[in-house]
């Protein structure tokens, strides 16, 4: 490997994969950072600094190889629930760093499970990196430390605009989770009950309340695992969005 860093964006073509390719070219001025990419479709993002690399996480013997001439992988691939830890176990054998904007319980379960497998190898693995959880995450831990001692409720309520580009691995994640049964913690204990569909929030900017989705918290789960507080002073976390121009009617669907 040649003495620059260098950086994998596995994804990196991607909706969100091109946004932390920018930061990455806008904060990292010295590091090289790379495309990866499934697919043969020219990067939307035209540097210097930039490679476009064609790798396929289902060949994972190639994969390794070409993940091995990095310093860092980031995936932004998804839905993570269809990858699970199959990405960052090849990471882990190429003995590189990997870090992830994964949002679903059930590869973070799989990803945790490879924690002794990294260790042994000296390879970090950080995981949920991404806004929720990630930025929410920073948040509440941040609130945490400025609220008084005590019970605590801790109400997530995101609002997502229309956006012309949306990645079709997000939507995929956040559409199931729009049904069925929801983690939070409830009274100092993480739980699973069913979805409210009728909540409604009043955001800031916003002049009258709006339709929220009750969702899985990954938060929650993260927090059952590894408080940061006494859980017994959490009496609520949990987890609503609101999507612009998806009604209530609809997400029932």
């Amino acid at each position: 490997m040649s003495s620059q860093q260098k950086i994998l964006v596995i994804g990196g073509n991607g909706v969100t994969g091109k946004l932390i390719v920018r930061d990455l070219l806008e904060h990292l001025p010295n590091v090289q950072i790379d495309i990866g990419s499934r697919s043969s479709k020219k990067p939307t993002i035209i540097s210097n600094r930039t490679n476009k690399i064609k790798i396929d996480i289902n060949n994972e013997a190639t994969a390794k190889q070409i993940i091995k001439n990095y310093n860092l992988v980031i995936l932004s691939i998804g839905p993570f629930s269809s990858f699970g830890d199959r990405p960052h176990k090849i990471c882990t054998q190429a003995g590189v760093d990997c870090l992830d904007i994964n949002d679903e319980i059930s590869a973070a379960k799989e990803i945790f499970q490879l924690d002794r497998f990294a260790r042994e190898r000296e390879v970090k693995i950080l995981t949920g990196m991404g806004m929720c959880p990630g930025l929410t995450t920073l948040l509440l831990l941040s609130l945490l430390q400025k609220m008084p001692p005590g019970k605590k409720s801790l109400h997530l309520r995101l609002c997502f605009a229309k956006n012309p580009e949306v990645g079709i691995a997000a939507a995929q994640t956040a559409l199931s989770g729009f049904r069925g049964k929801v983690t939070e913690i409830d009274n100092g204990e993480l739980v699973l009950v069913e979805a409210q569909d009728d909540s409604e929030y009043c955001f800031p900017n916003f002049d009258r309340p709006l339709p929220t989705v009750h969702c899985p918290s990954v938060d929650a789960w993260n927090f059952s695992l590894h408080p940061p507080v006494d859980l017994s002073q959490i009496a609520k976390l949990d987890l609503k969005i609101y999507t612009e121009g998806m009604s209530s009617e609809t997400v029932k669907l």
